[in-house]
């Protein structure tokens, strides 16, 4: 045996997936459920943090409106994208709470509608940075101030890209649930029971089993016994 496959149990470890750095570039091929989920947990604090960075950059437009260009449309840009944001936030939320406790086919379409809606709010990106950014502005001072409010959301936006490749990986999951906990008789065989005592060895897991077979078999008669006794 080689020593490449002598130490390869030791040094096999599952890997976290990393999300490709080009938007919508990630390949979910094989990837566990629980990285899916740490995806989806991922976006939602990062869609909080860009909802507050807009409410900051649009208390700074309010306070210089008289030196920013159509200041009133600005302000319904960054209104318009927050709201789009806090849906896309409220559904994040939903997904968090329920995937954990079954994988239903109304998840992975969910997850498309997400990702459609950060595709329209990409279009009002652009069209913003078409009238606002693409110019000469009225006081080129603030130009980092427009530039935040187009860059703040639009990077938000490109990240959610990658949402419909989850979505089709998620497809694959529903009908998935937790494990219940409780053991068949078929699982007693996982635990090794066999103490030994004086010299004379038990094996427990023979034990078990017959008990639990013996008190199946009382119960499949009983329903049967008390029909006769009706009789």
């Amino acid at each position: 045996m080689s020593n490449r496959l002598a130490y390869w149990p030791e040094s096999f470890t599952r890997m976290v997936l990393i999300r490709s750095a080009i938007a919508g570039d990630t390949d979910y091929t094989g990837t566990i459920l629980e990285d899916l989920q740490r995806n989806l947990l991922d976006w939602r604090n990062d869609t909080e943090v860009t909802i507050d960075e807009l409410y900051m950059l649009r208390d700074q437009v309010i306070e210089n409106s008289g030196r920013i260009d159509r200041s009133e449309n600005v302000l319904e840009f960054i209104d318009l994208i927050a709201e789009g944001l806090e849906k896309i936030l409220v559904d994040l939320e939903r997904l968090i709470e329920e995937l954990p406790v079954s994988v239903e086919p109304r998840h992975p379409e969910l997850v498309k509608q997400l990702a459609s809606l950060g595709k329209e709010l990409e279009a009002v990106c652009l069209d913003f940075k078409y009238e606002h950014i693409n110019k000469s502005l009225k006081d080129e001072d603030l130009r980092f101030l427009l530039d935040g409010v187009y860059k703040q959301p639009r990077s938000q936006l490109l990240d959610y890209r990658d949402l419909s490749n989850l979505a089709y990986r998620l497809k694959t999951f529903v009908g998935t649930r937790p494990i219940t906990g409780n053991i068949s008789i078929d699982d007693v065989d996982v635990f090794e029971l066999k103490p030994n005592v004086c010299g004379f060895g038990i094996n427990l897991n023979h034990v078990i089993k017959r008990a639990l077979n013996l008190w199946r078999a009382r119960s499949s008669r009983k329903p049967q016994n008390q029909e006769i006794s009706h009789r």
